[in-house]
């Protein structure tokens, strides 16, 4: 049976649309792990968080790449006009 907090973070994050870079095999294993082993709950709701943390990371880092890319070519065609 999934925990309450294990379910909330997973409808957290598909609300958020993280969720869907995680790829299904892995909430499959993590609910037949759940499922076959109930004290190992905790261990799979952490590694669902960290999995989800690291996809805000890498959003984060293109998101700041975006930035910059977009910074470079306003300051590129600013000096071509001068």
């Amino acid at each position: 049976m999934l925990s309450i907090s294990l379910t909330s973070i997973l409808l957290n994050h598909y609300l958020t649309n993280s969720f869907k870079k995680l790829s299904f095999d892995l909430i499959l294993f993590g609910l037949n792990v759940v499922k076959n082993a109930p004290q190992a709950t905790a261990i799979f709701q952490q590694f669902i968080h960290n999995k989800l943390y690291q996809i805000q990371i890498e959003e984060y880092i293109k998101m700041q790449f975006k930035q910059i890319r977009n910074a470079t070519i306003k300051l590129t065609k600013q000096s071509r006009k001068n």
